[in-house]
């Protein structure tokens, strides 16, 4: 049973073993769970055949069931939390129960073992039979070079715990620090907590210690998650979690009374290294701004895939415990209609919309375990230490990996299909793109061509431009703004027919006192806004974002003429900006050409309500998302992935777009999204406003654009506007253009 429970401060992963066996030691003929002497050594009794097994460090018979997979009755409870990140992220995680996964030892490989020669370079090379070995390959490199290095560990540990079971998940522990210690090593002792149903007092006393108001509204929150998960299962509690609370590493296994260290030998060795893993993710501290890792896929992913990896030295061995664990998984019931790579994708994306929890683990381990394969480990490594180093952690995948993560984990989704059918031996079903995204493509694609087939020469261009750069604007950030402006004026200078002066700003928090100074922010109601972001990054804080500056056509004698720009701040640079950033600037210039259509008419609006008769946001800023997008991509494909980002990032955390399901929800929004008055509809006016601008220039070209802004009805209202141009309003362009918007927001 899996059961789901969202929480900031503590995370259980539950496996009830309703087949612990607790039989004694006896002379004479040997019995399951007893110890014996000789490892590997096999009795074959009336009944069963018993083989001498390692299980931690005492050799114990082990009885032979064939397919482990045909003999597990156990069941689990997840409840995983979200990951907080204050610096070190306080990472809470969970580890599923191994269930289903090995209850009797691995079954022997039917074939001798050959090393596959052929190494994967791209996701297209992925071999479902022999991709796992080049990841094992390239890991056990790391295993075998810090073998000996060992963390220490503050344990603290109840009564009634068993030391037997605190043996075994130390074992795990140590393989984990020796694992990842190219990349960290504790410079204090981690704290483990081991205590059982019966240790109330003691669970109390020692999650109490870990509280931290950051992210827990109480102290006895971590206990009250914890006594449930006790209340549930009692003495068969199984259960693992790992944070950084109070910025200090610990983990944490409840583990019941009832259990032997053989239940956890068998089925749940991996989840102190997979916990010991988030302890490591965690280190990165601010730089994860999502789950542990950055992205659920990758946290939950990198853990179970390091804890499976851990668990066997032997690489046939390994294969036959990871292979009946992926099989088990994606048999399972929440798993099982998880056949084809859409349905994969849509189940483990980042901001994924009906996310499959449990798929994280499994699916995200297979990912991890390709993107191994591809890179080796050592590229995990190099992608952890730009991470640290303060690059933005979405920045750090595609420099290291060379495409974004969202690229990724799309692409990946086709091999982590045929890896399903490969293991369960069930085919691939057939997947149909739908007409409605096949003919959404094609408009994103029209429009694309046909916004920048409007460049001119620089000879040609109706801007006469001047740059005001402050010394400490970054420098690569610099770079790009010099050769984002030319190209964007090449295409904007379709909408004038005569030549402007324009200015373009570009400064930093530590020229704040400058810029105020300056004719154009004299008297500007915005600045507060700009200031409070100024003072942010003077203190180190939202150093990701950029924002914009000016974006003006002003016509007193003083301020002439065009301006428009970003401030960013002093420390950052293009490797630790946010992907939204790349297109900001181009969207603040957009607006200079808008302003010089009805300011050079002297409109005066009396009001707000007035100016968004004219001038709604779906149309002013939409529009000029919609242009600002097309010139900053130079391929049609990079434009394509910024969209596919784009909504990502917007529908899943927006409350308005997520309840949109239909057309007519589609053309709710457009309404609510044609005045400043709603601040959320407002901020959705960005995205929705690009796709309706985007639809409209794919339907009816640049060309009909430009006459929304040269008509003399631009800068009354805006309805009467549409009707002259295209002759009809506003409710019938939202009802035409919906259907685009709405496979947007839902996909295929």
């Amino acid at each position: 049973m899996q059961i789901r429970r969202r929480t900031l401060i503590f995370a259980l992963t539950i496996a009830f073993l309703a087949n612990s066996s607790n039989a004694p030691m006896a002379a004479g003929k040997p019995k399951p769970n007893q110890i014996c002497s000789k490892k590997n050594e096999i009795r074959v009794l009336k009944k069963t055949t018993l083989k001498c097994t390692k299980v931690g460090k005492k050799l114990i018979w082990r009885e032979q069931k064939g397919d482990p997979s045909k003999n597990s009755n156990s069941t689990s409870q997840t409840a995983p939390a979200p990951t907080p990140t204050p610096e070190p992220s306080p990472s809470p995680s969970t580890s599923p129960s191994t269930t289903n996964s090995s209850n009797s030892e691995s079954p022997a490989p039917k074939n001798s073992f050959t090393p596959p020669t052929k190494r994967p370079k791209n996701i297209s090379e992925l071999d479902p039979e022999t991709a796992w070995y080049f990841a094992w390959e390239s890991m056990n490199e790391y295993r075998k070079k810090n073998e000996n290095y060992k963390a220490t560990y503050d344990i603290r540990i109840s009564s009634n715990y068993k030391t037997e079971i605190r043996d075994v998940i130390i074992e795990g522990l140590d393989a984990g620090s020796s694992f990842w210690s190219d990349f960290w090593k504790p410079s204090q002792p981690i704290l483990v907590i081991l205590g059982t149903e019966k240790d109330t007092e003691f669970w109390r006393t020692e999650l109490a210690a870990l509280y931290d108001p950051r992210w827990q509204q109480s102290k006895d929150e971590m206990f009250n998650s914890m006594q449930d998960s006790f209340k549930r299962f009692g003495a068969y509690n199984n259960s693992a979690g790992a944070s950084w609370f109070g910025n200090k590493p610990n983990m944490n296994f409840p583990y019941g009374s009832a259990l032997q260290a053989s239940d956890i030998s068998t089925n749940n060795w991996q989840t102190s290294p997979h916990e010991y893993t988030h302890i490591v993710q965690g280190v990165l501290g601010y730089a994860f701004n999502l789950n542990g890792m950055g992205t659920s896929w990758m946290s939950e992913g990198q853990a179970e895939h390091a804890g499976l990896f851990l668990t066997k030295s032997d690489p046939e061995q390994y294969l036959d415990y990871r292979n009946l664990r992926f099989k088990n998984q994606w048999r399972s019931p929440d798993q099982a209609d998880l056949q084809t790579p859409n349905q994969i994708h849509n189940a483990i994306k980042d901001k994924a919309q009906k996310p499959i929890y449990n798929a994280y683990y499994s699916y995200g381990a297979a990912a991890m375990e390709a993107l191994v394969a591809i890179h080796g480990h050592g590229a995990v490594i190099e992608y952890f230490k730009r991470i640290q180093s303060g690059v933005w952690w979405p920045n750090a995948f595609q420099q290291v990996f060379g495409m974004s993560h969202e690229q990724y984990i799309k692409e990946v989704s086709t091999y982590l299909a045929k890896l399903r059918s490969h293991l369960t031996g069930e085919a691939i079903p057939q997947e149909v793109i739908s007409d409605n995204f096949t003919k959404y493509l094609e408009t994103k694609k029209k429009a694309y061509e046909s916004i920048n087939s409007k460049a001119v020469s620089q000879e040609n261009s109706k801007f006469n431009l001047k740059y005001m750069i402050g010394e400490n604007f970054p420098k690569d950030m610099k770079v790009l703004s010099e050769k984002q402006i030319p190209y964007s004026a090449s295409i904007f200078s379709f909408f004038l027919d005569k030549k402007i002066d324009t200015t373009i700003y570009l400064y930093t928090e530590k020229e704040d006192a400058y810029v105020r100074s300056l004719p154009p922010w004299r008297e500007n109601q915005y600045w507060p806004e700009t200031q409070i972001w100024f003072d942010r990054w003077k203190q180190g804080i939202a150093t990701e974002h950029n924002i914009g500056l000016a974006a003006w056509y002003l016509v007193d004698p003083v301020n002439y003429g065009g301006h428009a720009g970003i401030a960013a701040p002093s420390i950052g640079s293009l490797k630790t900006q946010r992907y939204y950033n790349i297109h900001v600037l181009p969207h603040e210039f957009f607006h200079v050409i808008q302003d010089f259509h009805f300011r050079t008419r002297n409109i005066a609006f009396p009001n707000s309500n007035s100016y968004d008769l004219a001038f709604p946001p779906l149309f002013r800023e939409g529009s000029a998302n919609t242009f600002s997008i097309a010139v900053t991509f130079d391929k049609y494909e990079d434009y394509l992935d910024f969209y596919t980002k784009y909504s990502n990032d917007m529908v899943p955390g927006n409350q308005m777009l997520r309840n949109i399901n239909t057309e007519s929800e589609v053309i709710a929004a457009f309404k609510k999204s044609m005045s400043k008055n709603d601040q959320e509809a407002f901020n959705v006016a960005y995205f929705t406003g690009a796709l309706l601008f985007e639809w409209f220039i794919a339907e009816y070209g640049v060309e009909k654009y430009r006459q929304l802004l040269t008509d003399p009805a631009y800068g009354g209202n805006f309805d009467d506007l549409l009707k002259k141009v295209v002759g009809y309003d506003s409710n019938e362009l939202f009802k035409r253009a919906a259907g685009h918007i709405l496979t947007a927001i839902k996909g295929q």
